[in-house]
C-alpha cells in the first residue's frame, strides 16, 4: 500500500505566501471556491492542474482557508487542551 504524501505545514506555507505578497490573490481564490468544493487530500490535489496563476501550494492553502472558515468547535478538548472541531 502506498503511503500518501503529506503536505508542508499550513503555517509554513501561509508564511511563504505572505512573504511573497500573494495573500490577497490566495484569499480571492479561496472566496471563489464553491461552498461544496470537494476536499482532496494533498496527495490527490498535487496531481491535478492548479488553477491558472497559482502554485499547488497556494491552491492548497486556499482550500484549507475555505475549510477553516467553516470549522465548528465542540466543548471537548484533547490532552493538550486543543478543542475538537469538525467540518460539515
Amino acid at each position: 500500500m502506498k503511503i500518501p504524501q503529506a503536505p508542508a505545514e499550513f503555517d509554513q506555507l501561509f508564511g511563504d505566501i505572505i512573504a511573497k505578497k500573494r495573500l490577497p490573490r490566495v484569499i480571492e481564490l479561496a472566496n471563489e471556491l464553491p461552498p461544496d468544493y470537494d476536499y482532496l487530500h494533498w496527495d490527490q490535489l498535487r496531481r491535478k492542474p492548479a488553477p491558472e496563476g497559482f502554485s499547488h501550494e497556494e491552491w492548497w492553502v486556499a482550500v484549507k482557508m475555505k475549510r477553516k472558515a467553516s470549522y465548528r468547535t465542540i466543548p471537548l478538548c484533547d490532552r493538550t487542551e486543543t478543542p475538537f472541531r469538525y467540518y460539515i
